[in-house]
């Protein structure tokens, strides 16, 4: 591997830690369908080689007491 794509690729990974960690991962689309559905819960996504290849949620009731999971199949 070449030092600039190298460099590049560390770029690419610090400005996705620095999503992560200020909850800039989701969409403006998918924050807004979020906030209109008033949605509790958590949401995964699993990725391999840069593409979502699975994905889940678990919905959290009012009182954040008692849960459901579904999950979703990825695109193929």
């Amino acid at each position: 591997m070449s030092q600039s794509i190298a460099v590049d690729e560390d770029k690419s990974f610090c400005e996705f830690r620095r999503k992560a960690r200020q909850s800039e991962l989701l969409s403006a689309s998918v924050e807004r369908l979020l906030k209109d559905t008033r949605f509790n819960g958590r949401i995964s996504v699993v990725v391999k080689n840069g593409t979502p290849v699975k994905a889940g949620y678990e919905e959290f009731d009012g009182a954040g007491t008692e849960s459901r999971s579904h999950e979703v199949a990825g695109r193929s």
